[in-house]
């Protein structure tokens, strides 16, 4: 009969990839290429589907090269992405949807799975083929393979650790020692700081009479050198501002940076004040560490600086009383603390902005949407949303209210005839000295400038048009600054047109990596990293050197070595004076044991 054979005279149904359609034909025939035949005592093949052909069996077919199959079709494969990135590989033939094999750097849900999802870090994600479970880096899972497995916590370097034992314990007693520090630390500032508001106001803080003329002429003339040491902080503070740009900007971009380059800008991240930065694992073993724990730390960051500052104000003032200091030295210590907090307030600025921003940044990821920088947290939620309403309040407060409370705090003293005021350069003169007079408010400019560089890029997916657009922001940035010479002085000059020339190249050095071009053109990766480091650290370096130098001009470090000279020789005197004291007194006892024994 039809789809049979006749073997040693018994019917025998043909195989399968076989077919027999004639009763006359004694034996089943191998169907033709581009045909099979799945089932047993086929009486016709079945003609392979489009863009196949059939396996060697001719049992089924296969998925020609570049195609895979998926409801009995072969679909062709769209493994590209919008920059030509490969997502799977597709260069054999045979493929199905489940043994598609993603290439190193992109994950997907399931096998069941065609949405690629390109990972946070390329190495989570190394290349393999996905059946029932997706294989991560080790000790990595999740989305993304963006999470770690139970006992393990990513480190500073963004790779899951394995937790200790005894972790949350040494978060406490680094926490604990940087707050000591701090408050020791602003003490002394408070009660030794710059000498030029005292000088200049003729504060005699401690109630005690001048010892000779030539005492007086030298404490004069060093509260000339100190009033100087001011006018250097405007080279301190372009150094600070670049460094905090360029770390925002890496980290914002996601720029795949050469390793040195990456942990020379991590390193760098650290002035940003980020705390989890030195706590970092332990406290993420300790705790369910998530986006939300930084955005309430980086809130309320600023008030607890303030209010440690605040402690040490309140220590200085009660060591004041205690020492009976005068009304003067008071004074000149509330000075000092306004100042120490406009400081603060300009260091912190940025990251606590950033945060505020970042929490609005959501990716879709297989119809869920998840905050970008912590895939845990899940958008457009209850909690996501309750948060979302404090950001908005952050935003008035602190990226709004910041900047509008000092431009009209200094504008006020600016129509008052003010600026120029000794107690009022001393307090507030950080945001203006350096300023031509008639662009006193550019320093306000500044704390914005890196915001709006946030907050133009980072709503963006992550593209090369996100770089080129930071490129473009910062080289109008730096033609203004080169037509309007906003500073006075032409070292600093010379230093703010660097920082912005640095800053375009930085972010032309992040297209070329961002566009693969080290890929597709072979280069000289020392020379390029060199190259890197040079174009990072030249304002950095050449700003600490005009510091150093305007140090050297000023005597600041003879001064300094005298002082410790002068201060060492009186601990020494008063040692030796001790020590005489005490062989007196030891002497005495001797001579009277000496007499009690005679008696």
């Amino acid at each position: 009969p039809i789809g049979y054979e006749l073997i040693n005279y018994d019917c025998v149904p043909c195989n399968p990839g076989y077919y027999k359609n004639t009763i006359s034909d004694t034996n089943c025939i191998l169907c033709a290429d581009g045909y099979y035949s799945k089932n047993y005592n086929s009486s016709e093949c079945i003609s392979c589907f489009d863009n196949s052909f059939s396996n060697s069996d001719r049992t089924h077919c296969l998925c020609k090269e570049n195609y895979y199959y998926d409801s009995n079709i072969c679909l062709e494969c769209d493994n590209l992405d919008y920059y030509n990135n490969e997502k799977y590989i597709c260069d054999s033939s045979g493929l199905t949807l489940q043994t598609l094999k993603n290439s190193d750097g992109y994950w997907r849900k399931d096998q069941n799975s065609i949405q690629f999802y390109k990972c946070k870090q390329e190495e989570y994600c190394p290349s393999n083929i996905i059946n029932d479970t997706v294989i991560c880096y080790q000790y990595h899972t999740g989305i993304l393979c963006d999470f770690c497995i139970e006992g393990y916590a990513k480190n500073n370097d963004n790779i899951c650790t394995i937790c200790k034992s005894n972790s949350g314990k040494s978060t406490y007693g680094i926490l604990s020692a940087i707050i000591l520090s701090y408050i020791f630390i602003i003490c002394f500032c408070l009660i030794y700081g710059n000498n030029s508001i005292n000088k200049t106001l003729d504060i005699n803080y401690n109630n005690e009479e001048e010892e000779g003329e030539g005492e007086e002429k030298e404490e004069e003339e060093e509260g000339e050198e100190d009033l100087c040491l001011m006018e250097l902080q405007q080279k301190l503070k372009i150094v600070l501002t670049y460094v905090q740009i360029s770390t925002i900007l890496s980290i914002n971009l996601n720029i795949k940076w050469p390793y040195f380059m990456k942990k020379l800008i991590e390193n760098f991240n650290k002035i940003n004040l980020n705390i989890f930065e030195f706590v970092g694992l332990d406290y993420r073993c300790s705790t369910s560490f998530d986006y939300y724990h930084i955005y309430k730390l980086q809130m309320a960051m600023i008030p607890i600086m303030f209010g440690m500052t605040m402690v040490s104000y309140v220590c200085v003032k009660c060591w004041g009383r205690y020492k009976k200091k005068s009304d003067d030295f008071m004074n000149t210590v509330h000075n000092r603390l306004i100042y120490i907090l406009v400081l603060i307030v300009f260091i912190i600025y940025p990251s606590v902005s950033n945060t505020i921003l970042r929490l609005f940044k959501c990716e879709e990821i297989d119809d869920v949407w998840y905050l970008s920088s912590d895939l845990s947290v899940v958008c457009f939620d209850e909690v996501w949303s309750e948060y979302v309403v404090s950001a908005g309040f952050f935003i008035i407060l602190y990226i709004l209210g910041i900047p509008i409370f000092f431009y009209k705090l200094l504008n006020n003293y600016k129509n008052k005839e003010l600026l120029e005021d000794k107690e009022i350069e001393y307090k507030y003169g950080f945001m203006y000295m350096g300023y031509n007079d008639d662009i006193w408010w550019f320093e306000i400019l500044e704390l914005t400038r890196k915001t709006m560089l946030s907050a133009c890029i980072i709503y963006l997916e992550e593209s090369p048009t996100r770089i080129i657009i930071s490129t473009f922001l910062c080289l109008m940035y730096l033609l203004y600054i080169t037509y309007k010479q906003p500073l006075k002085d032409k070292n600093d000059s010379f230093l703010s047109i660097l920082s912005g020339t640095e800053l375009v190249l930085i972010s032309y050095c992040g297209l070329i990596l961002e566009m693969k071009i080290h890929i597709q053109d072979k280069y000289d990766s020392i020379a390029f990293n060199i190259f890197l480091f040079m174009v990072y650290t030249t304002i950095i370096i050449l700003g600490n050197y005009q510091l150093i130098m305007g140090l050297v001009k000023r005597n600041f470090f003879h001064k300094l070595y005298n002082k410790i000279k002068k201060n060492f020789l009186k601990i020494k005197e008063k040692f030796q004076n001790f020590k005489k004291k005490f062989e007196k007194k030891k002497k005495r006892k001797s001579l009277k044991i000496i007499r009690e024994t005679e008696v």
